[in-house]
């Protein structure tokens, strides 16, 4: 949550009181990680309990997870009970599924990487095929040759996932009862033998293509994770307090989701045209339609970023940003507004006496 006046983030834990008197804090090293401030608080209902510790730090926004598995038909889920109790709270939800409803992990697979997979799938078993015609068969072996494609089925599947490794195992069973399979020379098997080698042959290629696959994307998922987490941990380091909050976060923001530039734009759609209140990085836009992503912070401001395009999910990570600049623009408004105001107070009494004295 945002949380005071500086609107500095919160990490709010909501355990049971059994479980706070243990000393079980699960979510305290990942905050720690974040580098946010941290808060374990004990309650069984989650949204009465998130809605007093949001009117105590005076919070106006929260970020929930959406959940993740199906709830029941007539218990509805956390954002609505925490609008029911607090209208007036921002609720926001960090989903963990874009827009094509996978998870982060389980994302499609680049189609540059699918063609990568499928010519290894082809290229690699020709290649362990011509290696073991060319070694002598009592130096190899038929369990050596299996081997060999074995490997060019992991390799095919670490790059272009599960369907070039299944082509790659029936590829490589191919050449193999092809080519070392007595009689060699045909698709025949006279040895029920054969039979069974070839067959747990496509049966291991086929689940180690699945468990090569499994392991890449959540290797991609922690990725992923680690980003955000960097991402939150460099807006929760940038202070609002100072005199260069608004250049420093739009420099943040620009590092952080590898963006040619930030800036944020005053734009009038009446007269169709924008000017740049502050930026980072080149390439500003001049209208919110010439940036690859535009948020807005108030009816005429945007954040906009030129040089990329964000994903759901890093678009959720992108919110929070805005949200820091758009405090920064309120502080500087604020601070504008009380020095012009302290400028044009006329001095009072006591000063006045002091003064012809």
């Amino acid at each position: 949550m945002l949380a005071g006046s500086a609107r500095t983030l919160l990490a709010v834990e909501v355990i049971a009181q059994e479980r706070l008197d243990a000393g079980e804090t699960g979510q305290q090293s990942l905050a720690d990680a974040m580098g946010v401030a941290y808060r374990a608080v004990p309650g069984h209902d989650v949204a009465a309990t998130l809605v007093d510790v949001a009117h105590t730090e005076n919070a106006t926004h929260l970020l929930i997870g959406r959940p993740t598995r199906r709830l029941r038909w007539n218990r509805p889920d956390l954002s609505s009970q925490l609008l029911d109790l607090d209208p007036g709270i921002v609720v926001m939800l960090a989903s963990t599924r874009p827009a094509d409803h996978r998870r982060p992990g389980r994302r499609r697979i680049g189609l540059k990487r699918r063609c990568a997979g499928c010519a290894l799938s082809v290229g690699l078993p020709v290649l362990a095929t011509l290696v073991g015609l060319a070694w002598p068969d009592e130096a190899v072996g038929l369990s050596g040759i299996t081997l060999l494609h074995l490997l060019a089925v992991v390799a095919a599947a670490s790059v272009g996932g599960v369907v070039p490794g299944v082509l790659a195992a029936l590829v490589g069973g191919g050449l193999v009862n092809f080519f070392f399979v007595p009689p060699t020379g045909t698709v025949f098997i006279d040895a029920p033998k054969h039979v069974v080698n070839l067959a747990v042959f496509l049966l291991v290629s086929t689940l180690i293509s699945l468990i090569v696959e499994r392991a890449a994307r959540k290797a991609r998922a922690a990725a992923h994770a680690t980003a955000t987490s960097l991402r939150l941990a460099s807006l929760a380091q940038t202070p609002l307090h100072a005199s260069d909050a608004l250049p420093r976060l739009l420099e943040q923001v620009r590092l952080a989701f590898g963006a040619e530039s930030a800036s944020v734009l005053k734009y009038s759609e009446a007269h169709g045209t924008g000017v740049v209140v502050d930026a980072d990085g080149v390439g500003h836009p001049e209208s919110p339609d010439e940036a690859e992503v535009s948020v807005e912070l108030e009816p005429s401001l945007r954040l906009c970023l030129t040089g990329r395009r964000l994903g759901p999910a890093e678009r959720t990570v992108l919110e929070a940003f805005a949200a820091q600049v758009r405090n920064a623009i309120d502080r500087d408004g604020l601070q504008t507004s009380l020095t012009g105001l302290v400028q044009d107070r006329p001095t009072s009494r006591p000063e006045r006496q002091r003064a012809v004295a």
